[in-house]
């Protein structure tokens, strides 16, 4: 919501690379999780990135990418978390 509310054209943000079967969870505050924007509760289409680049040092365990989006391809509200 407090996004959505902001006046931007466009947003660079970073998603970690992952496989078919990977899902978002929640943690525990402080705690460190991969985030998959393209995978619920987020849902962001990957049609809808104009631009990305890889984030990470070569070597690194994590992969992750930067993307580029406008503000009208990014969801104003998040989808149910999915649990177990």
């Amino acid at each position: 919501r407090n996004i959505a509310r902001v006046n931007y054209k466009y947003l660079l943000t970073t998603t970690n690379t992952v496989g078919a079967e990977f899902e978002n969870s929640d943690i525990t505050t402080g705690d460190f999780r991969r985030i998959a924007l393209f995978k619920p509760p987020f849902s962001v289409a990957p049609t809808a990135v104009l631009d990305r680049v890889d984030d990470y040092p070569e070597g690194y365990p994590i992969a992750r990418e930067m993307i580029l989006l406008r503000k009208a391809d990014v969801p104003e509200r998040l989808g149910p978390i999915p649990g177990p």
